[in-house]
This record gives structure tokens, sequence and C-alpha cells, in this order.
């Protein structure tokens, strides 16, 4: 008997993640392929991230690194049910200085 497909959920960009993702990755291109691997493992396997709340409507996060032009690491913010995952919010990740 052959494996039964994934059930891959739609992924929905928010108005403020897309403003965010454009502030940092001006060029449309740039940022649309660097989301394409991102909503491909998530829209099969969105807990591959880490939840960061337990209430409500959970929120996950998903550490991302565009190549070697930016220096920090981006966290992509998303929610998800059934059918959907919604990307939220994306920032630099924040970094801890040690000594």
């Amino acid at each position: 008997m052959a494996d039964k497909p994934p059930h891959l959920r739609t992924v929905v960009k928010e108005p403020a993640f897309e403003l965010a993702l454009r502030n940092l990755i001006e060029k449309a291109a740039e940022a649309d392929e660097f989301l394409r691997n991102a909503e491909d493992a998530l829209s099969s396997d969105p807990r591959i991230g880490t939840q960061v709340t337990i209430t409500g409507n959970p929120v996950w996060y998903l550490p991302m690194i565009l190549e070697e032009r930016i220096k920090r690491p981006l966290i992509l913010y998303y929610t998800f049910d059934a059918d959907q995952v919604y990307l939220i919010h994306i920032q630099y990740a924040i970094l801890e200085m040690r000594n």
C-alpha cells in the first residue's frame, strides 16, 4: 500500500509580516526566494519551529539565515491551524554578547 501524501497547509503572509520582510530584504525577488524554503517546510510540518506561547493561539518561531549577506540570523514568527500557516512577523535575532 502506498504512503499517504502529507497534508500541506496553505501559507498566508500577514500584512505586518510583509512590511517587516521588505524592511529587512529590499528586493522582492530575494525576499521571495529566501522564504520559499521556509514556506515549503512549514506547510508540511509547522511543528519544526519552537513554540513560544502556550495560551490562546500559540506562536512559534523558526530561526533562519539569509546566506552570508546578513550577519545575524532572522527569526520568523508564525501560527498555524489544520489548514493554514500564518506568517506574522520576521526580525533580526537579538544576539547576546559575552565577554
